[in-house]
């Protein structure tokens, strides 16, 4: 090999690729929805909330969208809640 010649080398050893064939895609997908069943079945249907999560004041996806606001049904500023 001379100098100025560029040298490409993978990083992959023989016989493996970047990508996975259709098939390789199936075994992956049906391994995520296995993992995926089983903590499914394993989660609780009531939990404890954590100290942040009853402390929180509504904020961000815990804010509740009727408390405060117009919505589309609203016909007039009559019948929106001014009082929040």
């Amino acid at each position: 090999m001379k100098a100025r010649e560029p040298h490409f080398k993978s990083e992959l050893k023989p016989g493996l690729t970047q990508t996975l064939t259709p098939e390789q895609w199936k075994k992956v997908d049906a391994k995520r929805a296995k993992e995926a069943a089983l903590k499914e079945a394993n989660r609780p249907d009531v939990r404890v909330l954590t100290d942040k999560e009853l402390q929180n004041k509504g904020r961000g996806p815990y804010r509740n969208k009727y408390f405060a606001g117009t919505l589309p049904w609203h016909r007039s500023l009559k019948d929106v809640n001014l009082c929040n």
